[in-house]
């Protein structure tokens, strides 16, 4: 991943104190992001940060003093040189948004954050850490640091604390095991060789869709509770494969969304959800200048808006007006339960984006159409494969390609070659492709039953999830 984690310091050479800066469990990561951005982008003395602070994250100035000064020690923010400047770990996670980094680094600096991460699995709550960590030598009083550590590991999705008691997330196991712990008896356990965790790690189709289709058409009307709709539009885009944050509240857009394309194609968009009983969207309900504001802020490339019905032509005209892409909920739904057969690709879902007014779906939709008769195809040739080589032995792609000509029309020239030139790629294994000398034509031939070749395939995709 070319970042290596920063080695802690003995003991008794880190701080004991972790002071909360703005944001709570939801927005942690969100304020040092905000933080470290602002100190990139100008050249800030310690006093003048504190000054930015106070006002940009509405907070008191000995509040704001105590955060600066904290992410000095933590080694987050080093306020104690001048210009202010942000260490080069940071820097990484600012540009990958890997957010195991922050932590690991104060892990490094601050004892009780991978030591509190491993008491986790036996605890179910502050109270259960509180009384684990005097036997780390801590006498702390009350559960403010048990609490301030879990809004930094809750931020970054290592801790689940939403069922109502504590557990790791598979993020939090994996920074686990790559981390040097502390132990109670002075000991020190090293890390184990295991791969960093991804942010958004892919799960099984069942467990990264779930019911969010369904939940998007019935929260999109619950107006009483606007925040589950925000909710289910971030858990729709992170099934889709996006990075995304659920931030809301005064100020803020909704949901942030990143695609984590390389330096050149990431792309932000800022994503508004508005909820409503039934009917169209009225435009006076959107505040579209907040909308530019949102994107300007996060300096984001595109910004969307989802709501139930934005179909009125007053709203599409606004929208239009201030750059605004509009997504209906049903439109939402339909892409993320298409996507779990048939999985576009970050750049071609850019073109959800692209047009201000009404989404564009139409290359979504044939781009999806496409790779479902890829699919298809690739089935039905490795099948033509298993029968035919039977009888014949190894077939040329030519000899394949006359076989589905006569069982369909309008299939287009060099498409079942490149397809077995695929499936006899070493990473699946599918096909097994001879080129003997001599022969001017590669012949090919089913490497395996068609039960092995899928969970050849199958193991492609878990492998990849895992690291």
């Amino acid at each position: 991943m070319g970042f290596e984690l920063p080695v802690p310091l003995p003991w008794n050479e880190r701080t004991n104190s972790v002071y909360p800066i703005p944001g709570g469990k939801t927005g942690t990561l969100i304020s040092l992001r905000r933080i470290c951005e602002h100190v990139l982008d100008t050249s800030v003395s310690k006093e003048d940060l504190i000054e930015w602070v106070c006002d940009e994250l509405s907070v008191g100035t000995n509040h704001s003093q105590a955060s600066v000064d904290f992410l000095n020690r933590a080694g987050l923010v080093a306020s104690d040189k001048r210009p202010v400047a942000v260490p080069e770990a940071v820097r990484s996670w600012l540009r990958t948004r890997e957010d195991y980094i922050p932590i690991a680094v104060m892990h490094g600096r601050i004892r009780f954050i991978g030591e509190m991460l491993s008491e986790i699995p036996g605890c179910q709550s502050s109270a259960d850490l509180l009384r684990r960590s005097r036997v780390y030598g801590h006498t702390w009083d009350g559960a403010a640091q048990i609490s301030s550590r879990l809004a930094w590991l809750v931020s970054a999705n290592l801790v689940d604390d939403s069922s109502g008691h504590l557990e790791l997330t598979s993020q939090g196991e994996i920074l686990l095991e790559q981390l040097d712990i502390h132990n109670p008896d002075g000991t020190v356990t090293r890390a184990a060789s295991r791969p960093l965790p991804h942010r958004n790690r892919r799960q099984t189709d069942s467990e990264e869709l779930g019911d969010v289709p369904q939940e998007l058409l019935v929260a999109c009307t619950d107006t009483a509770n606007p925040t589950r709709f925000e909710q289910a539009v971030c858990r729709a885009f992170a099934a889709l494969g996006f990075v995304a944050e659920h931030l809301g509240g005064s100020g803020r857009t909704d949901v942030l969304l990143t695609a984590p394309l390389g330096k050149e194609d990431a792309f932000l968009v800022a994503v508004d959800a508005k909820t409503r009983k039934s009917g169209p969207l009225p435009d006076a309900n959107v505040d579209w200048l907040a909308l530019k504001e949102h994107r300007n802020k996060h300096r984001a490339e595109y910004s969307l808006l989802v709501a139930p019905d934005p179909s009125g032509d007053r709203l599409k005209r606004r929208a239009r007006e201030f750059g605004v892409t509009l997504l209906s909920a049903r439109q939402l739904a339909d892409i993320c339960a298409r996507h779990a057969t048939a999985r576009l690709s970050l750049v071609e879902y850019t073109k959800l984006f692209a047009s201000p007014g009404d989404a564009e779906l139409a290359e979504l939709d044939e781009a999806a159409q496409q790779v479902a008769d890829l699919r298809s195809l690739a089935a039905t040739i490795c099948r033509e494969l298993l029968e035919g080589t039977k009888n014949h032995g190894r077939m040329t792609a030519r000899e394949v390609e006359l076989i589905l000509r006569e069982q369909a029309t309008g299939l287009p020239d060099g498409t079942v070659e490149s397809l077995l030139d695929t499936l006899s790629h070493p990473l699946i294994g599918a096909v097994y492709r001879f080129s003997p000398r001599g022969q001017d034509k590669a012949r090919y031939v089913l490497a395996a039953s068609l039960d092995s070749c899928e969970q050849r395939i199958r193991a492609l995709i878990n492998h990849t999830d895992q690291g």
